[in-house]
């Protein structure tokens, strides 16, 4: 590295480099304290060193148009190799926004996120269109067909559970499609990768820089936001969130499905990816939780949203509330979202009302506090339990057309009287105790044991699942789903 530099700057006298980080094909160098040099691994300078300057070239000549352009601070190129081969720009202090779980739980954080990243989409597409952002060395996004090839390997290869097989066989059925589809309607200039872990914050926890430009490219908005899918905690909300934002915004319809399909894509790619480098790469199993967690198998069942469409609120009711029940871990939340889009309805998660210490036995003021008001054409308002972290924001329900109400014992007898639909999602015990694990990490273990002889209790007393109107399994392809008067006989 040093002697790299040496050579191709002898003005730069390097004393110091530090690895910033690694990527899939590039590794960031700190140099001098001062300058970051994202330089290509061997492998993938070695692979086409003609492509690898190309997209040098094409992101240098992006970085110099938006200059001072954007709402958000970009690297500014300072040390360009005569050939491309690798750059160097001024580096920009601040933490990687991805994984501030602290930031991203509180509403109103959330949206200054939401906010900014669709700020910066809109400004990109406006002030460099697809004619300018080709001149400047841009290319289509050209990798569908190769994303789609790794996944027919790792799936030809039995690398996937059988969830995640399903799933590669909706992505290979649907994804070419539906993005060539969006193709048509129109291009426009994106970063490419615009996840969170390219996003820096300064000292007050705002985001205010965006990093590696290397994958901007033309391609319909739908690309841009499966990024964000690689958040970890809360990737549905912000995804919901920026594809409202968007929609509000440009007046334009998103694909929500393509979001879905090309996160999907894009992670079972990587597998394939990771696989033929190294069967054992303990990173293939991060990409299946991934996935798993935030079960993007398949769409809602059509007639699920034809039956809640037709159903009534109860008598003295505008809104209508749909209670999506079930055990934790069962996929509830995956499928209140999906609804919630479907919908455009607000959710309630029990989960705000409920803590480790008292996992169902809070219902008394979610009835007050949200049902009650809703029944009666008002707001909701309430402060979301905090489960050991920081105080969180008190979060506002406007009595809409539809409500979600997602959770365990959503649909219990004391809320029946409030519900115009309930949904319980079904689950095996083995299945819903691996996601939680995998999420919160097995020290957790006894604190999920403590929780799901809770959940035990409330099924043996209430048996919530023979009164739902509607049985999903949570573990397979929701458009296998039967109703509920058919699977209990």
């Amino acid at each position: 590295m040093s002697t790299a530099l040496a050579h191709t700057f002898p003005e730069l006298r390097v004393q110091r480099v530090e690895v910033l980080g690694r990527g899939w094909d590039s590794t960031a160098y700190l140099v001098n304290g001062d300058l970051v040099f994202r330089m290509p691994n061997e492998a993938a300078a070695g692979a086409d060193r003609v492509e690898v300057e190309k997209r040098n070239r094409a992101e240098v000549n992006l970085l110099e148009a938006v200059r001072g352009r954007l709402p958000v601070v970009t690297p500014e190129p300072a040390c360009v190799a005569p050939d491309f081969g690798f750059f160097g720009y001024r580096y920009l202090p601040g933490a990687v926004l991805d994984g501030r779980d602290d930031l991203l739980a509180a509403p109103t954080a959330r949206r200054r996120v939401v906010e900014r990243w669709v700020g910066l989409v809109t400004t990109l597409a406006q002030i460099v269109p697809a004619e300018r952002a080709r001149a400047l060395g841009l290319e289509p996004f050209a990798r569908v067909r190769h994303r789609l090839d790794l996944v027919r390997n790792a799936r030809a290869g039995g690398v996937f559970p059988p969830e995640i097989d399903r799933l590669a066989t909706r992505v290979l059925e649907e994804y070419a499609e539906r993005y060539h589809r969006a193709a048509e309607s129109g291009l426009v200039t994106l970063h490419g990768d615009l996840g969170l872990s390219h996003w820096l914050v300064d000292e007050q926890d705002e985001p205010y820089a965006v990093i590696d430009w290397s994958d901007a490219c033309l391609a319909p908005v739908e690309h841009e936001i499966s990024n964000l899918y690689w958040t970890n905690t809360y990737a549905r909300a912000l995804v919901r969130e920026a594809v409202d934002e968007y929609e509000r915004r440009t007046d334009t319809a998103v694909d929500r499905q393509l979001v879905e399909l090309g996160f999907a894509a894009n992670g079972l790619g990587d597998i394939g990816l990771l696989v033929r480098r190294d069967p054992n790469d303990p990173d293939v199993h991060k990409v299946v939780a991934r996935l798993r967690n935030l079960n993007v198998a398949s769409a809602v069942p059509a007639h699920a949203i034809a039956e809640i469409r037709s159903s009534r609120p109860p008598r003295g009711m505008a809104t209508r509330i749909v209670a999506v029940d079930g055990p934790g871990g069962a996929g509830k939340t995956s499928l209140s979202e999906r609804l919630a889009d479907e919908l455009h309805a607000q959710i309630v998660h029990t989960d705000d009302f409920a803590s480790w210490e008292n996992p169902t036995d809070w219902w008394p003021a979610l009835i007050e506090q949200v049902l009650e008001p809703l029944a009666a054409g008002s707001a909701a308002r309430y402060v979301p339990t905090t489960w050991g972290g920081p105080d969180r924001d008190e979060v506002t329900v406007e009595p809409g057309e539809f409500v979600i109400l997602d959770g365990v014992t959503a649909s219990r007898e004391a809320f029946r009287p409030y519900l115009a639909y309930s949904i319980w999602v079904e689950t095996p015990r083995d299945v819903r105790l691996r996601r939680g694990l995998e999420r919160d990490g097995e020290h957790m273990r006894p604190r999920w044991e403590e929780w799901m002889a809770a959940e035990d209790r409330y099924v043996e007393r209430e048996h919530p699942a023979e009164r739902a109107d509607l049985v999903l399994p949570g573990d397979r392809d929701l458009r296998s789903a039967r109703n509920s008067r058919t699977w209990f006989g």
